[in-house]
């Protein structure tokens, strides 16, 4: 009896450790989505991290931690995971767009995915759900958008989108001079001592730039600038590694910290140049450092 009470004490600790981090979710009227996963390390060299949909190919992955470094990553689109190096990190950020977790049917979105933790969904401005098949654990919301809070699990709902109704100004066309009767004297007289003044035009009305094709197009300009902006950042510092790249690290935490080069090219069952590539791609990223010891290349984690 005190052993079961003693289970039912520390059950719900282990629950809601498993619980920690989040995943905001934003959707666009397009159907697009914004992902952006927060969650704690916890002291693991290599986290395995199943996505919310596929990042999509024509914007950036971003992978930080809590101190807004970049951190290598590789993501496997088969199965929909990646996999991050760490490097001694607290907590990661995981920021991408994708488009494969929402569907259009009969003028109805369909949004459908699974999350490996709890979830805060935002719907498009002005959109009204018309299926609820996930129960929500909290409905709310902001900037005249829907939000509604899930558990980690299966996310399965409806809704409706309004249409967005373009509104294209007409030019305005400006009045024609209008018609001098016959006999008139047409040419200005000047007294004596001034300045002749040059006919005045009729001014033109000025155009609002508030048009939304204008607004429209200096949003994807601004967008197009940051996303290249971005790119060209962090080109270098977010490159993927390959499964050789992670056993190695995972050879070298297993031994302690480090190995010689020696030694894991007999772990790897690879050739020498092969398994010395992979240690200099990896030197090169900050996530070992090559020591001579005794004559020979020691490998060791940096952190």
């Amino acid at each position: 009896m005190v052993l079961i009470t003693l289970g039912l004490l520390v059950i719900p600790n282990l629950v809601f450790a498993q619980q920690t981090g989040v995943v905001n979710v934003e959707i666009f009227p397009t159907g697009g989505a914004h992902v952006v996963y927060i969650l704690p390390v916890n002291g693991s060299l290599i986290v395995d991290l199943k996505l919310i949909g596929l990042p999509d190919p024509n914007f950036l992955v971003i992978v930080q931690n809590e101190k807004g470094e970049p951190l290598p990553y590789s993501i496997n689109d088969t199965t929909g995971y990646m996999t991050i190096i760490t490097l001694g990190s607290s907590q990661l950020k995981v920021d991408y767009y994708t488009s494969s977790i929402t569907s259009k049917v009969a003028g109805r979105w369909i949004v459908n995915f699974t999350s490996p933790l709890p979830v805060i969904l935002k719907l498009p401005p002005n959109a009204t759900l018309s299926a609820i098949y996930t129960i929500p654990e909290g409905i709310s919301t902001q900037d005249g958008s829907i939000v509604l809070s899930f558990k980690q699990g299966p996310v399965l709902i409806g809704y409706v989108q309004p249409p967005v109704n373009v509104v294209v100004q007409k030019p305005i066309t400006p009045p024609s001079n209008p018609a001098i009767p016959p006999g008139s004297n047409t040419s200005s007289t000047t007294s004596p001592g001034t300045t002749p003044q040059s006919p005045s035009s009729p001014s033109l009305p000025s155009t609002s730039l508030t048009s939304p094709i204008i607004l429209g197009a200096i949003t994807l300009a601004t967008v197009a600038v940051l996303v290249l902006f971005l790119l060209l950042r962090r080109r270098e510092s977010a490159k993927g590694f390959s499964e050789v790249d992670a056993q190695i690290i995972e050879l070298l935490r297993s031994a302690g910290g480090g190995l010689f080069q020696s030694e894991l090219v007999n772990k790897l069952g690879l050739p020498t140049t092969t398994v010395w590539r992979h240690i200099r791609k990896l030197e090169s990223s900050g996530i070992v450092v090559v020591e001579k010891r005794f004559g020979r290349n020691y490998i060791r984690l940096s952190r």
